[in-house]
């Protein structure tokens, strides 16, 4: 069924995005502790990294949300 392919194509954004997000926090955390060790910063990259899992995560809730919409429209024109 189409509809739950999108779920779950929707679903699988989400959750790359968040682990990504995941990530990208630890590494942000983590950088006074790296500075100080003398290794370079990951600060910008990881911060555009999070700006990117941030979009991917909206657009993947998104096709979550149209795909609940055509679902509710189905039931409804089936009841």
């Amino acid at each position: 069924m189409i509809i739950g392919s999108a779920m779950a194509s929707g679903m699988q954004g989400v959750m790359t995005g968040m682990r990504g997000l995941s990530e990208n926090a630890h590494t942000l955390a983590r950088q006074p502790v790296a500075q100080q060790q003398g290794e370079r910063s990951q600060m910008v990259p990881a911060l555009v990294d999070s700006k990117v899992d941030l979009t991917q995560v909206q657009a993947s809730s998104k096709v979550l949300q149209a795909s609940s919409d055509t679902m509710g429209s189905i039931i409804n024109i089936m009841a």
